[in-house]
């Protein structure tokens, strides 16, 4: 049998080919025998080095003091840090997290945030400064849906939402290390109170950050705490200014720009007193005994704000004397009787027109109650540009003393809470809640809107309407 010269190099007509020898190499002499050994020992020196020393962040000057006092201080329980935008809290405040959760083997760190947004930003910003490959990183040590970040010392960090509808979850929880509560202006009295503090009774370190707002919160209460002289509390003032990163004339730019409430509240860091937060100026001045309000030979305006995730949906009415007449609203329940509801008192008032926001679910709401209710019915899409316009109409009403409230808590509430905000990446003013809700005020201001469109022919220039 032939083999194939494929496999038999004498047949393939192939000259054999030559071998030559590498030169002898110069190996290296005393403890490395040989390359192999001298690089093992240069991976072990580079981790050895790592896993002593785990460096953070590099703090900038204004938050140097603030850092040290945080790290060598044994005795204070609670500090506050009062500062202003850009000044750099929440990078030292997730800086320190990490610190207390290294350094100290099984810690529980809670990170509060009054939004479940916030929570996830900071979680994010935490994973990926420490990255998946992290030595001191648990297997399977990053939860995404719990927000959590086990090490392997047996501590671990934790985000968490402080707001209203959700603070209740945190109930039964401990934490022994440390709490981060930031943007502490805007986590309520009540979440603070009922559902913080118990937490808190054996717990190590607290340290409460955040933009200044009321001196009705309890954020200037633990301030005014440090300024008393109690060994327990010690507190910091950083306005914008501390950062030196941020450019003095930038600082001076936005004093033009801004309210000079705005500016002293912003980037000063001053806390401010409860009506000058507020941007209804007069508005306690408009509260009237619910029993001076017209209800007979009087016609009636509607607004509507529709629930979005952990919202209320608010309903609010204003009669042709610009009273208000009707106020309420819903959370915890199903959208089939939030909307039988509304049905229901649409159906008792009977008012001219009822302007619903239709932004997401809204949309869907109006074509249900369009299928319940023949009345007069318009769909307000909600863009920022008119919602400045609504707002601002209503902010004039209050400081004219034009319209008139009766005493309804919850509204009372929202009012006293609902502020502005100068955006520095689209230059222009943003309206909103500082902590807790405005669906109460947002229905305000749909139907003090619905309002002067019917009894003052003022005219929206601009808004989207589907009317029936």
């Amino acid at each position: 049998m032939l083999k194939s010269p494929l496999l038999n190099p004498q047949h393939s007509g192939r000259k054999k080919k030559e071998t030559y020898e590498l030169p002898n190499l110069k190996l290296p002499t005393g403890r490395h025998k040989n390359i192999l050994s001298k690089r093992a020992d240069q991976i072990n020196e580079k981790v050895e080095r790592f896993h002593t020393n785990v460096e953070l962040f590099k703090p900038h000057s204004g938050q140097k003091d603030i850092l040290k006092f945080i790290i060598t201080d044994k005795k204070v329980k609670y500090i506050t840090l009062v500062c202003g935008r850009r000044f750099g809290k929440s990078v030292l405040s997730c800086n320190v997290s990490l610190y207390f959760a290294l350094m100290y083997s099984h810690s529980e760190v809670m990170y509060i945030t009054p939004s479940y947004r916030l929570s996830k930003v900071f979680f994010e910003l935490v994973c990926s400064a420490i990255g998946e490959k992290f030595p001191f990183l648990k297997k399977n040590g990053i939860n995404k849906s719990d927000f959590k970040i086990s090490f392997t010392n047996d501590s671990y960090i934790q985000f968490y939402s402080g707001g209203d509808s959700i603070s209740q979850n945190l109930r039964g929880l401990s934490c022994n290390r440390l709490m981060v509560i930031d943007e502490s202006s805007l986590i309520s009295n009540e979440t603070w109170e009922n559902v913080l503090s118990p937490i808190l009774l054996n717990t190590e370190k607290i340290l409460a950050v955040g933009t200044p707002l009321s001196k009705q919160s309890w954020f200037y209460k633990l301030y005014l705490k440090s300024l008393s002289g109690d060994p327990k509390y010690k507190s910091f003032h950083k306005p914008t200014s501390s950062n030196p990163l941020i450019s003095s004339k930038e600082i001076m730019e936005r004093k033009k720009d801004l309210p000079d409430a705005v500016f002293r509240r912003e980037l000063l860091a001053e806390f401010m007193e409860f009506e000058d937060v507020s941007v209804f100026k007069n508005y306690m001045n408009c509260v009237i005994p619910k029993s001076e309000i017209t209800m007979t030979g009087v016609k009636y305006y509607f607004g509507l704000d529709i629930a979005k995730k952990n919202d209320y949906t608010a309903l609010v009415g204003i009669n042709s004397l610009h009273q208000l007449v009707y106020c309420n609203r819903w959370n915890s329940t199903s959208y089939h009787v939030i909307t039988q509801n509304v049905v229901n008192v649409l159906h008792n008032f009977r008012p001219q027109d009822t302007w619903i926001e239709t932004n997401s679910i809204g949309d869907i709401f109006f074509e249900n109650l369009r299928e319940k209710y023949d009345g007069k019915l318009t769909s307000f899409y909600t863009l920022n540009a008119n919602k400045k316009e609504i707002v601002e109409q209503l902010i004039v009403d209050f400081e004219k003393e034009d319209i008139k409230i009766f005493d309804y808590e919850p509204l009372v509430t929202e009012l006293g809470n609902f502020g502005m905000e100068f955006s520095s990446s689209k230059r222009n003013v943003i309206y909103r809640a500082y902590s807790g809700h405005d669906d109460l005020v947002m229905a305000s201001c749909f139907a003090n809107m619905n309002y002067h469109t019917h009894v003052k022919h003022s005219k929206l220039s601009y808004y989207i309407s589907k009317k029936k």
